[in-house]
């Protein structure tokens, strides 16, 4: 960087007139606006690491911006200068948020961040109205409706809980998710309703600064509990493979075809190999939106399921071996 501040300051020396160096200004400027649209597009593959790229990115929107307010005329670009520069300070802290990496598309992921900083906005204004005593909204739905709401969002997006409660704001906004899993994850959060985000969101050791979208929650919540095994994994030999094999794949594509065969929705069950040989594998889902939680092995040869572990309202309850035809019934009769 030096080097090529060093090299700018050597061209405009040479510059004869001020509308020369202005000139010359507005060409630094647009090469450090393409240099920072092609470094974006390098973190998102990869080939540079975030922390790299954010010093680099903010010491290269410094000065453009910098740059920008040296040019002493008044030039049509300009307007279109300040809002592109703007955009990076988004740009910069949508890198740096949990769910970047969970898309291949940088504009794409923008467009969905910028849409949560906006919703984030909304709720944490409604939240301080609360704080100093403003909760003066219409009420338009019912404590039983908006949960029941919440609930059937929630479950739509593979979020299992054990129960939803109102945090107690008179328009039923918001709510706090007890016993919330996502893929077998375990974390606290709460709830907006109304944006759909979801906040103060812990995941083991891991607290959020910012809100998660709902759509998003499951791949960062799990991208977040893989990163960290990475990262303690000081022998790369022994890191667990995610790829599974054709065979691998097969056999959980045939227990998912037998959940199906059972009425039972594949989608709300995390199906995970146990033994290949003995056709063993391990099931995680809900019944009742989400309500009830059951875990359990599943023999693919004898149809039944074992060791069955079901969770309600914070209590543990076990059930006697079942087929998986009558593990539903079964589990709600408990």
């Amino acid at each position: 960087m030096k080097l090529l501040s060093d090299l700018e300051e050597a061209i405009l020396s040479l510059a004869g007139s001020d509308q020369d160096l202005d000139e010359e200004r507005q060409a630094f400027v647009q090469s450090k606006i393409r240099f920072l649209q092609n470094l974006f597009a390098y973190v998102m593959e990869r080939k540079i690491s975030l922390e790299t790229a954010t010093d680099l990115a903010n010491e290269l929107l410094s000065e453009a911006e910098s740059t920008l307010a040296s040019i002493t005329s008044k030039v049509a670009v300009r307007d279109y200068f300040e809002t592109k520069l703007e955009e990076f300070d988004l740009s910069i802290a949508f890198m740096n948020s949990p769910e970047f990496y969970s898309y291949d598309s940088f504009d794409i992921g923008l467009a969905d961040y910028r849409s949560k900083e906006a919703n984030l906005e909304d709720l944490n204004e409604y939240i301080q109205s609360l704080r100093v005593g403003e909760d003066d909204e219409t009420v338009t739905i019912s404590l039983e409706d908006a949960t029941a709401e919440v609930e059937e969002t929630l479950h739509d997006n593979s979020i299992q809980f054990a129960t939803v409660e109102s945090l107690g704001d008179s328009s039923y906004r918001l709510f706090e998710i007890a016993g919330a899993r996502t893929g077998g994850i375990a974390f606290e959060a709460n709830y907006d309703r109304e944006t759909q985000i979801l906040y103060d969101v812990v995941v083991g050791e891991v607290r959020f600064s910012t809100g998660l979208s709902l759509e998003m929650a499951k791949q960062v919540i799990e991208g977040t509990v893989s990163d960290a095994e990475v990262v303690e994994d000081e022998e790369p030999a022994t890191a667990v493979e995610d790829d599974e094999t054709p065979t691998e794949s097969l056999a959980i594509s045939r227990v998912e075809a037998a959940l199906a065969a059972a009425d039972l929705e594949a989608g709300d069950f995390e199906v995970t190999l146990v033994d290949l040989e003995e056709n063993l594998f391990t099931l995680e889902g809900s019944f009742d939106k989400g309500k009830l939680l059951v875990s359990g092995t599943y023999d693919l040869d004898t149809g039944l399921v074992s060791e069955i572990v079901l969770e309600s309202e914070g209590q543990s309850y076990t059930a006697e071996d079942t087929s998986l035809v009558d593990l539903e019934t079964v589990s709600l009769k408990l």
